[in-house]
């Protein structure tokens, strides 16, 4: 608009001179008027610049964020198909071992049929003591195997079972070590150390101290803090010298020198 403006201007200011009827202060207010159209002119293209800008940058983000959205959906969607795995896995081994119940019960009714038994009734499965109770030792071999298999996320999931089924369980000590085991050997060094510490204090005697200790130690390295690092390799080999884990610890602090 302002373009077309600053045309018209110039065509009646040109008619004017033709005409030879202007006079000097009228050719004087037509030049004033065309210099404060340049200008304006001018400061409407650095507006449109500005302008063209702001919209490129908002695109930018707008991609971005389209990027993201996507990248959150195929995150969510691997979580639903873990969570998916484990159900559909859960499901198989309560299908098993209802299977596997029916099997036996069908056998001691046999069993007892055959020796002139008369006094069997349709609840033989509570007679016997059969429980549909989660077997935390179950539990902690499927997570154990789990871990042996690389399935870190599953093996994770079934020790946190066991431990909130069996926190003085026998596999306690076992099991939280392999929720640090199952972090640091997804390279969740940062979340792998507490865990780990957990074992430590909650477990000082157990077999598995001296490797969680050497662990945070070699976690420490991977986040490039080699104070700590040397912390938890000198309590390695200072408080547990007889264990297998001193010698490489010691080479490690060696290592750190």
């Amino acid at each position: 608009m302002k373009q077309y403006c600053f045309a018209l201007v110039i065509i009646i200011f040109l008619s004017l001179i033709i005409a030879g009827c202007a006079t000097r202060g009228e050719v004087n207010r037509f030049k004033m008027q065309l210099d404060y159209l340049e200008a304006s002119n001018a400061s409407l293209d650095k507006k449109i610049t500005v302008i063209d800008s702001l919209v490129r940058v908002q695109n930018r983000l707008i991609r971005q964020m389209h990027a993201e959205q996507l990248n959150s959906f195929v995150l969510l969607q691997e979580e639903l198909q873990i969570v998916e795995g484990i159900l559909r896995e859960s499901g198989h081994q309560v299908s098993y071992l209802s299977n596997k119940m029916e099997n036996i019960r069908d056998d001691i009714i046999s069993s007892r049929r055959a020796l002139g038994d008369t006094t069997l009734t349709d609840s033989l499965g509570d007679s016997i003591g059969v429980s549909n109770a989660p077997n935390p030792a179950q539990i902690f071999k499927t997570a154990n195997l789990d871990l042996t298999k690389g399935n870190y996320k599953l093996a994770m999931i079934g020790f946190q079972q066991y431990l909130n089924l069996a926190p003085n369980g026998d596999f306690a000590d076992d099991a939280q070590y392999g929720v640090g085991e199952c972090l640091f050997l997804e390279g969740k060094y940062s979340e792998a150390i507490p865990e780990y510490l957990i074992l430590e204090a909650q477990y000082p005697e157990s077999e598995f101290t001296p490797s969680a200790l050497y662990k945070i130690g070699l976690c420490y390295i991977k986040m490039d803090n080699k104070q700590m690092a040397r912390k938890f390799f000198k309590a390695v080999k200072n408080s547990y010298p007889l264990s297998n884990e001193a010698k490489p610890a010691e080479q490690k602090l060696k290592d750190l020198e």
